[in-house]
């Protein structure tokens, strides 16, 4: 491991998580919970018109699946945290 690495190991640890971990924290569980919310509603609203075909809106289409992107990518971004700090630790 460089002297770079272990440098930002040491400033990600000590400086900085524990202050944005909670802020980030609540952050993360906002947005997922928007994403998720919406992914729901999208996927019941698909649902629906596939038993009462009707002309949807774009825009409708784009935020449900827009919102299943955003929910994919927040589950990848806190899997691959999770993933880093199992290295760190195991690295130390």
């Amino acid at each position: 491991m460089s002297t770079f690495t272990r440098g930002m190991q040491v400033f990600l640890r000590d400086e900085l998580w524990p202050v944005a971990s909670e802020a980030g924290k609540f952050v993360v569980f906002v947005l997922l919970m928007g994403a998720l919310l919406l992914a729901v509603l999208g996927s019941l609203w698909g649902f629906w018109l596939f038993s009462n075909p009707v002309h949807t809106p774009w825009w409708l289409i784009w935020v449900s699946r827009g919102s299943a992107m955003v929910l994919f990518l927040l589950i990848g971004t806190k899997l691959y945290r999770h993933i880093l700090l199992r290295l760190a630790s195991v690295a130390s």
